[in-house]
């Protein structure tokens, strides 16, 4: 809930300079704040998926570590993930930006590795889904966040959440 608070908060803010300095439109900002109306259906639509995500839960109970990747906002989204799972689990897990994996934690990807792999953002799903195959090809198991009716990226993992669409 903290977290979510402040990227709202931060995000009006962005927002009413953006309007302060014409960067944004009134209609733009609408869309927005209308987005932000929606988020307490968007959790619960996800809260929907809780048996599910239980056995997730429950199949990757003995990994010894967990990697979050991302890109852009979703590397955001997984260094919050990496710490809420070192805070509530007291697991080792970390959180990459999708596109640094070469550098260094993809030679710890193995079969006792999870990878939480978040790609919510059309533009940048090829990029992360490449990052996928080679961690996958290393013998990392991946567990994918999207969108709602990405079948690209559903078809290319073993298992997936899905998150609505949301601005």
């Amino acid at each position: 809930k903290a977290y979510t608070a402040q990227v709202a908060a931060m995000e009006l803010i962005a927002c009413h300079f953006a309007l302060k300095r014409g960067q944004m439109t009134q209609e733009e900002f609408r869309d927005i704040r209308e987005g932000m109306y929606r988020l307490p259906e968007q959790v619960e639509a996800v809260l929907e998926q809780a048996e599910a995500i239980q056995k997730l839960a429950q199949k990757y109970q003995n990994v010894k570590n967990v990697f979050f990747i991302g890109r852009g906002l979703d590397y955001l989204v997984a260094q919050e993930g990496a710490l809420k799972l070192k805070e509530i689990a007291y697991l080792h897990s970390e959180a990459y930006a999708a596109g640094e994996m070469k550098h260094g934690p993809i030679a710890r990807s193995e079969n006792t590795t999870l990878v939480v792999a978040l790609a919510t953002q059309k533009s940048l799903l090829e990029k992360t889904l490449s990052n996928i195959q080679e961690l996958q090809a290393r013998g990392a198991r991946v567990l994918a966040v999207t969108e709602a009716g990405e079948e690209r990226l559903c078809r290319e993992v073993e298992d997936v959440v899905t998150v609505p669409e949301a601005h």
